[in-house]
């Protein structure tokens, strides 16, 4: 699903806050049908994938460790968010531990992309496009910068 298209388009055709409820509602509808479908299938099919048992561990791991982190940052990841629900429906993490670092990095990313497709929309969607990615990328560095210091 091509998230940023869409979000980016709703802000522009619609009014921001019916395009921010209709983004939220389909956001949540494609973790829970992905979530449920890694649930009940993934398992098996992530076997077939990585066949070294070494790599599987490690793999499986790392996501049990980070996933509230990698949560936050995958609405910006082309395919990232598709990956993360995959993995903790087959990691069968419990979707209660999933809701808040859903929301707490879908709700600025669908924020920032309407707002970019308002303003930009009228003058020149491309460009909006390229502002919405350095803001991110901006954020990202101040983030990092802050949790260093």
């Amino acid at each position: 699903v091509p998230t940023l298209l869409i979000t980016y388009t709703s802000g522009y055709i619609m009014h921001a806050t019916l395009a921010f409820i209709v983004c939220l509602l389909s956001f949540t509808v494609a973790f829970l049908g992905l979530y449920y479908l890694s649930y009940k299938f993934g398992r098996k099919f992530i076997k077939l994938i990585i066949r070294n048992e070494q790599e599987l561990t490690y793999g499986e791991n790392y996501f049990r460790n980070r996933y509230f982190e990698l949560y936050l940052y995958a609405r910006f990841i082309p395919l990232m968010p598709e990956f993360c629900f995959c993995m903790s429906g087959a990691l069968k993490i419990p979707l209660k531990k999933l809701i808040l670092p859903f929301y707490l990095g879908t709700i600025p990313y669908a924020l920032l992309a309407i707002g970019f497709g308002r303003y930009f929309g009228e003058k020149n969607f491309i460009s909006g496009a390229l502002y919405f990615y350095c803001t991110y990328i901006t954020l990202t560095f101040v983030i990092r910068m802050y949790k260093k210091g």
